[in-house]
């Protein structure tokens, strides 16, 4: 570990973050690192989703008419639309050699295989990361990262090795999220943390948008094929993340050479949670052991997962399927279907970064309580989305209207920055690292699980294309509105009693005007 932390403070010293530095709280240059990495985590992951399509054999015959999907001469983008009216019967420009005739069932198992072992990985993670820190988490996680996106053209023709090294990926990206959790819940003030927490999720948008069209443009006017060059390009971007990572991160505030004692104050007495998150000045202080059942029966954590999972199967939805929607249904190009794409988290970043923001002054205003505000803008997100979505079927064939109801979905669905999203860093101040990873590991399962459930009803022969596709649509939006009503009726954003178990900190509460998160801590 000295071997290591020396490395990193010589990085530290001859980069160029230490010049940075001097201009911008340091905080800030590790919440912008952050959320870098957050975004190259979705871009080394989420590729494949738009690569899918040109990975694919083109069958344009398989769905006709008859079948159900959209006649080339009848799609419609309105008049004024500047999406062109496609009339060729396949897209399929990449080399015919590097495509497989993968079925929609394939598909789902493949785009599946990388949520199971990242799910398993949530929790271990996130402990590792109250325990350890972050640093080394994330590091290892780009460099392993960008190793398998480069190597993913390689291995493609075996299914049984595509999928495992997906597998791979997701033991890698697993302790992303989690560790990026820890670094901010240590190194942001209280008042800040709620925004910090919500660009994690600009992040991983700004890298599905970067994902979305560099892949699609790729695909079809890329080097080495066009769809292996999305891959090349990703792995690299990883490598040159890692090193901004090394050279600009630490896993605590008390660690960071570059960080002034002024603000080094600052952090220490405004975290929310005494000196530290886990009671020590240093920073340095193990957690404490974990309430499990404690933890594990609690209606607000339970409500919050239940939150987490039911909108995160319409996050995996259109995450990992919209692009086969598009192409089947619509009859997109690759290129047009990855901007289409990138359209969507681009409306996301809006609501993500207006919702993090508006909920933080409404409840420091207190113009509203910190759970009613949580409460507020996860309806939105999910009533919103499931509105959208219950509407799609009834567009038909019109590109423009279609495109328009998954941007507003994806718009909607932002809010949860405001909404359940900060609410594991509200409900305990000794293990924000852990519950988050349990919510998000249970949300993760859809990733996985949506896909697989999507491929089956695809292949079944209860109705034509259009048909399917409204059943997948209908099913997710009946399930955020399910999970929506379970966070009204048993959420929570206050600080539980099982968090200070174990005697580390007394904690009293302190019903204020407008709020209901507030605290008073101490050693006990």
């Amino acid at each position: 570990m000295m071997l290591t932390r020396k490395i990193g403070n010589l990085m530290h010293l001859n980069g160029c973050c230490g010049n940075l530095t001097s201009y911008v709280s340091v905080r800030f240059v590790v919440l912008f690192v952050v959320v870098l990495s957050c975004a190259v985590d979705y871009i080394t992951r989420v590729n494949i989703n738009v690569a899918m399509v040109a990975m694919v054999k083109s069958h344009p015959h398989s769905h006709n008419v008859s079948a159900g999907s959209c006649p080339f001469e009848e799609i419609s983008s309105s008049d004024n639309s500047s999406f062109p009216i496609i009339h060729d019967e396949t897209h399929n420009v990449v080399n015919p050699n590097l495509t497989y005739d993968w079925s929609p069932k394939t598909q789902g198992i493949i785009l599946g295989s990388f949520w199971y072992s990242y799910m398993c990985m949530q929790v271990p993670s996130g402990r590792m990361a109250e325990e350890l820190g972050g640093k080394w988490i994330v590091a290892i996680s780009l460099v392993g990262s960008a190793v398998i996106n480069i190597i993913t053209p390689f291995v493609a023709g075996s299914m049984t090795i595509l999928v495992l090294s997906r597998i791979v990926l997701g033991v890698l990206q697993g302790g992303i999220f989690p560790a990026c959790y820890a670094m901010l819940y240590k190194w942001m003030p209280q008042k800040e943390r709620s925004f910090a927490l919500a660009n994690m999720d600009v992040g991983a948008t700004l890298g599905s948008i970067v994902a979305a069209s560099l892949t699609g443009y790729l695909s079809e006017h890329g080097f080495a094929g066009g769809w292996p060059s999305s891959f090349f390009v990703s792995g690299m971007i990883a490598l040159v993340t890692f090193v901004i990572w090394m050279t600009c991160t630490h896993s605590i505030p008390e660690d960071h050479p570059s960080i002034s004692d002024a603000e080094l104050r600052y952090i220490q007495q405004t975290r929310g949670a005494g000196k530290n998150p886990h009671g020590s000045a240093s920073g340095r202080s193990h957690a404490p052991p974990v309430p499990w059942v404690a933890m594990l029966t609690s209606p607000p954590v339970l409500a919050v997962i239940v939150s987490r999972f039911s909108l995160g199967w319409t996050f995996f939805t259109i995450l990992t399927k919209l692009p086969a929607y598009l192409n089947d249904v619509l009859h997109v190009t690759p290129t047009e279907n990855g901007l289409l794409n990138a359209s969507l988290y681009t409306a996301s970043i809006l609501s993500s970064v207006m919702a993090g923001i508006l909920s933080e002054k409404w409840i420091q205003e207190g113009f509203i309580s910190r759970t009613k505000c949580r409460k507020f803008f996860a309806s939105i997100a999910s009533v919103g989305a499931a509105l959208c979505l219950t509407a799609v079927p009834n567009a038909g064939c019109n590109k423009t209207f279609v495109m328009a109801l998954f941007i507003l979905a994806n718009f909607c669905m932002g809010c949860c920055s405001g909404g359940d999203g900060p609410v594991p860093s509200e409900l305990t101040t000794n293990f924000p690292a852990t519950v988050f990873a349990i919510a998000n590991m249970v949300s993760c399962s859809s990733g996985f699980v949506a896909p697989y459930v999507i491929g089956i009803i695809l292949e079944s022969n209860v109705g034509d294309l259009r048909y399917l596709w409204s059943l997948v649509f209908y099913m997710s939006a009946g399930l955020a509105v399910m999970g929506i009503i379970i966070f009204i009726i048993f959420g929570e954003a206050t600080v539980q009693h099982w968090d200070n178990h174990m005697g580390t900190f007394e904690m009293t509460a302190l019903p204020t005007e407008g709020s209901d998160d507030e605290w008073l801590v101490h050693e006990a």
